[in-house]
């Protein structure tokens, strides 16, 4: 996610690692600040300056890579959403709401076939008469309405990415994108890929509590990358 910082042409403005990015208000309660593992920001750093946030919750899985997700693995991380959807909305009006904020839940374990049909059933409010189906999406529905959320247009804005490659594959093509973009061979790469990894662990520590905060200069420095080479 990092590297795509340093594409040209975005917008993608920074990731904050660990919840909600250090330059918003110190007044943002705790819960708000540990919304997601990751948020992106796009066009600015805080709710007010950004185009787009779009608020990730990360779970990987070695033990279970191969068994499918169900409803119960998403209704903490819906309820956190919904609830922080409703504080933003209670701040900057629903309209702001719905053009800036994304959710999105990333696992590497697949989803169940009920799971995906009862997310598909939400956006467009309809019901199942598989009982399955329609029981994990009458959960789902639950942990968004908890925090008092439109279901239809939050489930709109609402991804499931599951199934996604493995860590083996990932640090793999990781090390092939920094390898390319540093100009070295793979050993060089491996090395520079440490040092990003070590960036965001960075931000994950005590570090990350006053900026947590990983922009474009910083992913620069630690792939040994001048400015001036991207031009």
């Amino acid at each position: 996610t990092c590297l795509g910082l340093i594409e040209a042409n975005t917008d993608f403005e920074a990731v904050a690692i660990e919840g909600l990015s250090s330059e918003e208000p110190a007044d943002t309660d705790a819960a708000a600040a540990e919304i997601a593992d990751v948020v992106l920001y796009y066009g600015g750093v805080t709710f007010s300056e950004t185009e787009r946030e779009e608020m990730l919750q990360l779970k990987h899985s070695s033990a279970y890579a191969g068994t499918p997700i169900t409803a119960s693995f998403l209704t903490k991380t819906i309820t956190k959403f919904a609830t922080h959807n409703a504080t933003r909305t209670s701040q900057f009006g629903a309209d702001s709401v719905r053009t800036k904020i994304a959710f999105g839940f990333i696992t590497n374990r697949p989803a169940a076939d009920s799971l995906i049909a009862a997310l598909l059933l939400l956006q467009k409010g309809e019901v199942s008469a598989d009982r399955h189906v329609e029981g994990q999406r009458i959960d789902l529905k639950k942990a968004a309405d908890h925090a008092g959320c439109k279901t239809e247009e939050f489930f709109s804005r609402f991804e499931l990415h599951a199934g996604t490659s493995g860590l083996f594959a990932q640090k793999l093509a990781l090390r092939r994108t920094v390898a390319t973009w540093s100009g070295f061979n793979d050993l060089y790469g491996r090395l520079r890929l440490h040092d990003v990894r070590q960036l965001v662990r960075d931000k994950a520590g005590p570090e990350g509590e006053k900026n947590n905060l990983i922009r474009r200069t910083d992913v620069l420095d630690a792939l040994g990358v001048d400015m001036d080479d991207l031009l």
